[in-house]
C-alpha cells in the first residue's frame, strides 16, 4: 500500500503537467508585441502598393460625356447603375494573356504593368481625341480578391473594392485566428508573373507593420498554420473536465490514505 502511494501521486503529477503544458502560452496569442532588440516599425509603416494591371484582370469602365451616343455602348453609360458584383463582372473588360485590353470606341491598347490611375489617364486622353473634348474615363478593378484559409474562424474569399487591404484587415474579416493558429508564421502565397512566391509574416512582432507583405495584393492566399498543440490532439480535449476529475481523485485519495 505504501509503495503504491508514490506511484499514484507521480501519475497524477504527470497528468497535471501535461494538462498545463498543453495550453497555448499568452505570448503566442498577442499581436504586435514590442521587443527592444527588434527594429522599431512605428515610424516606418509600409505603404499600400498600387495595383499593377496584370493579365486576366477584369476592368469596369465608364466614360462621362455629353455625347449621347455613348448610352448605346454597354458599360460606357455614365448614368448606368453598376448593380451587383456579377453585373460589374459581366460588363467589365478582360485583360488578355498578353496584357492587352480591347475596348469599343477607344480601341485596343497595352494595359499590363500600368496602375489604374495611369490607365485612366491614358484612356481619358484617347477619349478626348476620339469621343468628346469633355470626356472623362473612370476605371475600376472588379476582381481584386484575397483568400484566407487555415486556423481562422471564417475561412473564405474576400472581395476588395478599394484595392487596399492589409493582413490584419483580412484576418479580422475572417473572424480572427483560432487559439491554435500560429501567429508567428502566417504564410502568404503571392502570384508574381508566371510563378508563385511564398512569404511568411510574424503577427506577434511590430515589425510586421513595415513588411512588404503587410498589405495584400490581388489573388494573395493567406494560410494560417496550426500550432503543434493542435496536431497532438490537445485542441479536442476537454481539459476543464479532466482537471476537475483529477481534483476529485486527489481529494478521494487524500481521504483514503489519511485512514
Amino acid at each position: 500500500m505504501e509503495t503504491g502511494r508514490p506511484r499514484v501521486f507521480t501519475l497524477i503529477l504527470l497528468i497535471l503537467v501535461a494538462a498545463f503544458t498543453s495550453c497555448v502560452p499568452q505570448k503566442k496569442l498577442r499581436y504586435l508585441q514590442y521587443d527592444q532588440a527588434m527594429q522599431v516599425a512605428d515610424s516606418m509603416a509600409a505603404k499600400a502598393p498600387e495595383h499593377r494591371i496584370a493579365p486576366h484582370d477584369i476592368l469596369y469602365l465608364q466614360i462621362i460625356s455629353a455625347v449621347t451616343e455613348l448610352n448605346k455602348v454597354p458599360g460606357f453609360d455614365g448614368s448606368a447603375n453598376v448593380g451587383t458584383d456579377a453585373a460589374m463582372f459581366l460588363q467589365g473588360y478582360p485583360v488578355d494573356a498578353e496584357g492587352m485590353i480591347k475596348l469599343p470606341i477607344l480601341g485596343e491598347l497595352p494595359a499590363k504593368g500600368l496602375t489604374i490611375a495611369e490607365l485612366q489617364t491614358k484612356l481619358t486622353a484617347i477619349a478626348r481625341e476620339t469621343v468628346s473634348l469633355d470626356a472623362e474615363v473612370f476605371v475600376r478593378l472588379t476582381n481584386f480578391k484575397v483568400t484566407v484559409i487555415g486556423e481562422v474562424k471564417m475561412p473564405g474569399v474576400i472581395k476588395v473594392y478599394d484595392q487596399r487591404i492589409n493582413i490584419i484587415d483580412a484576418l479580422a474579416m475572417s473572424g480572427d485566428l483560432t487559439t491554435y493558429g500560429d501567429r508567428k508564421s502566417i504564410m502568404i502565397v503571392r502570384e508574381n508573373d508566371d510563378r508563385n512566391e511564398i512569404h511568411y509574416v510574424d503577427l506577434t512582432s511590430r515589425n510586421v507593420l513595415n513588411s512588404p507583405c503587410f498589405y495584400l495584393q490581388n489573388n494573395d492566399i493567406v494560410y494560417v498554420q496550426a500550432l503543434d498543440a493542435k496536431s497532438y490532439g490537445f485542441g479536442q480535449v476537454q481539459w476543464s473536465v479532466i482537471v476537475s476529475s483529477i481534483s476529485t481523485l486527489i481529494a478521494i485519495l487524500a481521504l483514503v490514505y489519511r485512514k
